[in-house]
């Protein structure tokens, strides 16, 4: 599996619960198909990264939405490795323009 698109481990708890013990170990269905479950990570999981599914709250998405997403990263990487060297290497546009445009945009 795909470490970008590597499910965390889940905590889960009743909303309003004011008990912080109370957090026990869930899996995504849990709290996307009931929305009266609070959850965070598990950072103690050595499954939890830090990837894509945690910075773009895609949780509750679904698996094809999260296979697309990561395919359409890398055929944009590859794209514009493709496009972005020669560019480089003319005369009008120059390497300082394009890693500052990389850089900016980054």
């Amino acid at each position: 599996m795909n470490l970008y698109e590597l499910e965390p481990a889940y905590l889960c708890q009743p909303k309003n619960t004011t008990a912080t013990d109370a957090w026990n170990s869930c899996n995504r269905t849990t709290f996307c198909q009931d929305p009266s479950i609070d959850f965070k990570i598990d950072w103690t999981s050595h499954t939890s990264l830090h990837n894509w599914i945690e910075e773009y709250d895609m949780h509750c998405s679904e698996k094809v939405a999260m296979g697309l997403f990561g395919s359409l990263y890398f055929i944009a990487v590859v794209t514009f490795s493709l496009i972005v060297p020669p560019l480089a290497d003319k005369k009008s546009i120059g390497r300082r323009r394009m890693v500052i445009c990389a850089s900016v945009t980054h």
